[in-house]
């Protein structure tokens, strides 16, 4: 579908609420990415808030991004350095 006059530049993925997770699909498919079964309906403004499918997210990314590597989060955060707080107390 064209917006504007303007066509997609790259593969065209959608997101759909489903059981508690946002899926991704293909349109005019009735599966998720991840292999769940959809049906394509308007969601509430809360569902948008529920966390993303991993398998989605992931599956996602390599047809958007073929060549680019899924970029993976460190699995040890980095901790967070301490700020000094004067609150206007004079030492």
């Amino acid at each position: 579908m064209a917006m504007f006059g303007l066509e997609p530049a790259g593969p065209v993925i959608r997101w759909q609420p489903h059981e508690g997770q946002r899926h991704a699909y293909r349109p005019g498919e009735t599966a998720a990415l991840c292999g769940d079964e959809l049906v394509v309906r308007k969601a509430s403004e809360r569902e948008w808030f529920d966390d993303t499918c991993p398998e989605c997210r992931r599956t996602a990314w390599v047809i958007v991004n073929p060549g680019i590597p899924y970029p993976v989060a460190d699995a040890s955060p980095r901790p967070r350095p301490q700020r000094r707080r004067n609150r206007g107390r004079v030492a």
